[in-house]
């Protein structure tokens, strides 16, 4: 079987490569020999993300070849998409994004060709654009299979559109990933550092202004590193184009003592082992969120989305873990200021607070619908 993945791959956090890996995997189960074409935005940056997490994809997909395409190439963009039995929007947003466009145009040529469709675990949190609007129209109107990773976004296309199909709703496929991990390591030895994700918080994206600066971020980071060995400023992107994550926290680290920037990038199970073994977490970015609360379950949650309706309040409802955090989060577009180092006490009574749910991955569901379209 030939898949070709498309979404935003060239820009990847990785939330995407967990994504991607979690993908694979699910595909591993569906065709004894599956050869997957990624579609990407800058083919080089995929290219280091496959070197970085070669023998991860080949343990969990050992069936499973990738190979890299231009998608912004009309002709390399025919040539794959119309040679694949599926063609599949690998998680993510969608979101009001240009490359929206690339997308609807993979879809058509699926279309023209007979190749099956599916949108695979992706979440839909603003959307305002009429153009990006209609180009995802265009793209569920030829959409085979559509799975969503939460009940929100089900209900925003539901609102949008006008979809005479079945909409399911899965966890992100980097569930999928992390769990992967947890099965490989069971056991892990703590060590007394708190590894933290923060990200820029963008009026222009999120819209709503928060009262949260460097300055407040570097008091509680400070307070954590009175309390622990080390404190580990961790990065989710590592590319300029999407943020990188890197500026934003050396320029924070200037403004305290006692912290580590990880600049170098990171493989998956590298940053799986960082949040894994240490006494806390602390996360921003959705994908460091879903990955923090698997892997260790002690951690506080910057919420940068609305409290409500956003992506992050919506995976812990799917998966009725809100009571466990609602002392252990931030929603920083709340009207409220919150005092964030009332949240250190939290990460030191570990004992104590450690969630105690497993995350289902869902990976039996997803193998299912994916068979289903070709009997």
């Amino acid at each position: 079987m030939v898949v070709s993945i498309i979404g935003w791959y060239g820009t990847e956090t990785q939330g995407d490569i967990a994504i991607l890996d979690g993908i694979l995997s699910i595909l591993s189960e569906v065709d004894s020999s599956i050869s997957v074409k990624l579609g990407s935005l800058y083919d080089f940056y995929s290219e280091r993300t496959l070197l970085l997490n070669r023998d991860i994809f080949k343990y969990n997909s050992s069936n499973v070849d990738v190979e890299i395409f231009d998608v912004k190439d009309p002709k390399k963009r025919l040539q794959a998409v119309k040679k694949s039995d599926l063609l599949l929007i690998g998680g993510g947003p969608l979101d009001n994004i240009g490359e929206m466009v690339l997308l609807e145009k993979c879809f058509k040529i699926a279309k023209n060709y007979n190749v099956k469709t599916m949108v695979c675990g992706c979440g839909i949190d603003v959307l305002t654009e009429p153009g990006i609007i209609n180009s995802l129209a265009n793209i569920l109107d030829r959409t085979d299979l559509i799975v969503l990773r939460n009940e929100k976004s089900k209900q925003k296309m539901q609102d949008l559109f006008s979809l005479n199909k079945e909409i399911y709703v899965l966890n992100d496929p980097a569930v999928l990933s992390i769990n992967n991990f947890l099965r490989l390591n069971k056991d892990c030895k703590k060590n007394n550092s708190i590894s933290v994700n923060l990200r820029e918080y963008t009026i222009e994206e999120y819209v709503k202004p928060v009262f949260y600066g460097i300055s407040d971020y570097a008091e509680f980071i400070n307070t954590l590193s009175e309390k622990f060995d080390t404190v580990n400023l961790i990065p989710m992107h590592t590319f300029f184009i999407g943020g990188d994550d890197r500026q934003y926290l050396i320029d924070l680290a200037n403004n305290c003592k006692n912290v580590k920037v990880i600049q170098k990038p990171q493989s998956l199970y590298e940053l799986y082992n960082m949040y894994q073994t240490a006494a806390g977490c602390v996360g921003m970015r959705y994908h460091s969120v879903v990955m923090q609360t698997i892997l260790n379950g002690n951690n506080i949650i910057f919420d940068y989305t609305d409290e409500k309706t956003g992506k992050i309040a919506d995976f812990l409802r799917n998966n009725q873990i809100e009571n466990f955090y609602s002392d252990r989060i931030c929603h920083l577009q709340n009207s409220q200021k919150l005092e964030l180092n009332s949240f250190v006490n939290r990460l030191i009574k570990a004992d104590e607070t450690v969630l105690p749910k497993k995350i289902d991955d869902n990976k039996k569901q997803y193998v299912e619908l994916i068979k289903k379209l070709f009997n």
